[in-house]
């Protein structure tokens, strides 16, 4: 017995003094091509960039930046970790390949992965003409990391919510913004104004970026989100207790009226006519700060109202 646990602390002292740390731009360096394993004592600390909470990535998955670079991981079971985590991981004998262009590290063993404390990664200020010539490099450096575009805007023809593939442009080019339909704010409607984005450079064929929550996208300073000029509705009361009514102040527009709560989500949609005030019973929803969008063929408005039980 005594021999047995000799041998395992033997073993253990001979493991952690052959960890070699690596950065997350060495790693990437490993792959050639072709699907290589990487060696024993492989080990990368980073900071979680990605927001396993907003489901905008599959939960064995997660987003990991250093001061140079970042990449891909996939665990072999869900994970826990959470954006900000700062971990360690040892690679050792994990594969690191392409998936759909995107580099990843795959088949890591949950239990070699530790949080070790909590980080910050600042976002690259980039264009996104800047990003598509970073990725069309032979390096692509800035893919798995975070980046802010400015004074951009979000379109899609076939749809005014996240869900799927948006357009992003910044004056200078464009690229796709991708939104899984399991993200806790697929359903929610992107601004039409001017925003600044941060999102995490991905690739899928082609450069694409996805944001982690729906704080990565803010209005440009001292721009409304309402985009028809004058105000589209009233509530009234705000704050509410059991009710409020949305009050559609321009009697000639056809609307779309939605209620979305604190995560973004929609609780309430309708379609309004010319006429149509809403009733909205505020008894079945929680306490809480909550957004009204009003929009219509080339207008929308959004208001806050705060409902208190």
């Amino acid at each position: 017995m005594k021999k047995s646990l000799l041998l395992i602390i033997v073993l253990i002292s001979l493991s952690f003094s052959s960890f070699a740390f690596v950065n997350i731009s060495a790693i990437r360096g490993f792959y050639s091509g072709t699907p290589f394993t990487l060696p024993p004592g492989t080990v990368i600390t980073g900071t979680v960039i990605s927001d396993r909470a907003a489901l905008n990535l599959a939960d064995q998955n997660l987003f990991i930046q250093d001061n140079t670079g970042g990449i891909s991981l996939r665990f072999n079971t869900i994970h826990g970790f959470n954006l900000g985590d700062s971990l360690t991981v040892d690679l050792s004998g994990d594969t690191i390949s392409e998936f759909n262009g995107l580099l990843q590290v795959k088949g890591i063993d949950n239990a070699f992965a530790v949080q070790v404390g909590t980080g910050t990664i600042i976002p690259r200020l980039v264009t996104v003409a800047d990003l598509i010539n970073n990725m069309a490099g032979a390096t692509d450096s800035w893919e798995s990391t975070l980046v802010k575009i400015n004074n951009a805007t979000i379109r899609n023809a076939a749809s005014t919510v996240y869900l799927g593939s948006d357009t992003v442009r910044d004056g200078t080019a464009y690229v796709i913004m991708f939104t899984r339909s399991l993200a806790t704010f697929a359903p929610s409607f992107y601004p039409t104004a001017n925003v600044d984005i941060t999102a995490i450079v991905t690739d899928f064929n082609a450069p694409q970026i996805a944001i982690r929550n729906l704080n990565d996208v803010q209005l440009v300073s001292g721009v409304s989100e309402n985009s028809g000029g004058s105000s589209l509705f009233e509530i009234s009361p705000n704050p509410a207790n059991d009710y409020f009514t949305i009050s559609l102040l321009n009697k000639s527009l056809k609307y779309q009226v939605s209620v979305l709560d604190m995560n973004g989500k929609i609780v309430f949609e309708e379609q309004a006519n010319s006429n149509t005030n809403f009733v909205i019973d505020a008894s079945k929803y929680a306490a809480g700060i909550y957004t009204i969008l009003v929009k219509g063929e080339g207008f929308s408005d959004a208001k806050k109202v705060i409902v208190r039980h």
